[in-house]
């Protein structure tokens, strides 16, 4: 995963490893009018329609890149997607970030911070962060365990 340098390409990836899990609908948005969303999918979990959200980034992330992720993130849930994309009501979303590289060590305590802040306020509920050391982990469960410290949740 490391070695990939094209964004369209960890964006292809991360829509086929959707689309394995069988969505109700999944995407690459990726572009102008994409509100911080590269890719969507819609999944049917307990009875609820669940939409979750990716931003994928490059490389390791710098102070700037950063600060591009972290306005796409919350644009990502400032904009609904069309209902005429989906055709169903959205119970649940999950916002997610994902990367190829690493936080520089000069970011991470700000990220920390910034996902501990948004836990605490619920404004941006729903919230994960992958790197690739999470994604040697394994299954979701342990990627959000070991990176408890960004926490994750699911709005309503």
């Amino acid at each position: 995963m490391e070695a990939i340098t094209d964004e369209a390409k960890l964006q292809k990836i991360t829509l086929r490893l959707e689309q394995a899990q069988l969505p109700r609908y999944a995407q690459i948005r990726h572009g102008p009018l994409e509100y911080g969303k590269d890719i969507v999918a819609v999944f049917e979990r307990g009875g609820r329609q669940v939409l979750r959200m990716w931003q994928a980034k490059i490389g390791d992330i710098t102070m700037p890149k950063w600060r591009e992720s972290r306005t796409e993130l919350e644009e990502m849930y400032l904009v609904p997607l069309a209902s005429l994309q989906i055709a169903v009501d959205i119970d649940e979303g999950e916002g997610i970030l994902v990367c190829n590289g690493h936080a520089n060590p000069n970011v991470e305590p700000v990220m920390a911070g910034w996902f501990r802040a948004i836990l605490r306020s619920d404004s941006l509920p729903g919230l994960l962060v992958i790197t690739p050391v999470a994604v040697e982990k394994g299954t979701k469960a342990e990627i959000s365990a070991n990176f408890s410290v960004y926490g994750e949740r699911t709005f309503q």
